[in-house]
């Protein structure tokens, strides 16, 4: 296996051909949503975690500073409204929905109301709210699915000045869609600029 060139555009490529490669397999045995969510879980977490602004504490290896052209565009992202952005852009109906929940210790995703009470994504809401979200719920195992034969995936992330949890819901499918336009989006950025420092690009913690 050879070494990744970036983990910022290199190592979620590679997770996108994993999520595709074994999509009818996994679909066969039933494990679909098993696959997109270890998928997703990484190909996210790994470059947002090295380019998201105002991280605190800072990333160990400076990505941001290091490529700031690169980490200026994905910041760019961040602001845009997420259903107009690079990472959706669909003409189709959304399964989209966004809302709170208090209470996530009774009962399960088939039993709370707000969940049912969840409006369809507004379309102001920005790429950088979304990113927040998904990454907080996937890193930090706030992953729920609703229904025996799974229709949506629910993730949560705490707020940080209440007791509550910002909710997302999406169906596999557009879950899916959504990952394989984030893959796309930062494979595509631009690190051949020459890095601040001189670092090379590939650095990384682990093979």
């Amino acid at each position: 296996m050879t070494a990744y060139s970036s983990y910022v555009t290199d190592f979620p490529s590679r997770c996108g051909e994993i999520l595709e490669e074994f999509r009818s397999p996994a679909l066969e045995q039933g494990r679909d949503v098993t696959l997109l969510l270890s998928i997703s879980t990484a190909a996210l977490t790994v470059p947002h975690e090295r380019l998201k602004p105002r991280a605190r504490p800072r990333h160990p290896l400076r990505d941001r500073e290091r490529y700031p052209k690169t980490a200026e565009k994905y910041e760019e992202l961040l602001r845009e409204p997420f259903l107009s952005s690079p990472l959706w852009r669909s003409r189709g109906v959304s399964t989209w929905k966004t809302g709170r929940i208090q209470d996530v210790q009774s009962g399960g995703p088939d039993t709370w109301r707000e969940l049912r009470d969840a409006r369809s994504m507004p379309p102001e809401e920005r790429v950088g709210t979304v990113l927040r979200i998904l990454r907080n719920a996937l890193a930090h195992g706030n992953v729920f699915t609703e229904g025996k034969v799974i229709h949506n995936i629910v993730l949560l992330a705490k707020e940080w000045d209440s007791q509550a949890f910002s909710l997302i819901s999406v169906s596999p499918r557009d879950f899916r869609k959504f990952t394989m336009n984030y893959i796309c989006f930062v494979r595509g950025l631009d690190l051949d600029e020459v890095p601040v420092g001189g670092a090379p690009a590939n650095t990384g913690l682990a093979r």
